[in-house]
């Protein structure tokens, strides 16, 4: 029940599932009406590093009204290569990038770990910085070097005589910028 929580400061150096160091995690902790939030954030786990910015501060806020657990997460999750994030959580690396972020206000039914894509609603901001995407296990990547001819980030490239990265592993990219709208698991991007 969040709503027993107390207030208090938390900052573990480092913290273990198994045999896996998941890295480092701080909060501020404070009850409220029918729960808790916490703020504050700040860490890197798993690759991930949590830290508020002026226009994302990262909170979340749990609670339980009526019986139904909800949990709200506001804030910005910065990587910098996601392809090994991704593999940290047991993904395909199928993308990789030198720097990038998702500044995300997101909510669920459910208490903080029960986080799930077909219950998410709300919205996320995305941006990954001059990364590739690389040939995925059974994909077809001949479609993806075709786009990369004509990805406009590469026509100076093409001007320039320079085709070394239609010959790489995958297709190049300068920077992705998104955005995606949540609604009880149907995501639309823009």
């Amino acid at each position: 029940d969040p709503a027993t929580a107390i207030a208090a400061d938390v900052h573990v150096q480092q913290f273990w599932r198994g045999d896996e160091d998941w890295g480092e995690l701080g909060f501020r902790m404070r009850p409220v009406s029918e729960g808790v939030r916490f703020d504050a954030i700040t860490g890197n786990v798993r690759g991930i590093q949590l830290r508020s910015t002026a226009k994302a501060p990262i909170s979340l806020l749990w609670q339980r009204q009526a019986g139904v657990h909800t949990t709200h997460f506001s804030g910005r999750l910065s990587v910098e290569d996601i392809g090994d994030v991704l593999e940290r959580w047991g993904f395909e690396k199928t993308i990789t990038s030198d720097s990038g972020y998702v500044d995300a206000n997101i909510y669920w039914t459910g208490a903080p770990d029960e986080i799930g894509l077909k219950a998410l609603n709300g919205d996320a901001e995305l941006n990954l910085m001059d990364g590739q995407f690389l040939k995925a296990s059974g994909s077809a990547t001949g479609a993806l070097k075709v786009v990369g001819i004509f990805n406009f980030a590469n026509l100076l490239r093409r001007l320039q005589l320079d085709f070394s990265d239609l010959f790489r592993g995958g297709v190049s990219f300068d920077s992705i910028d998104g955005y995606l709208a949540m609604s009880d698991g149907v995501f639309t991007t823009r």
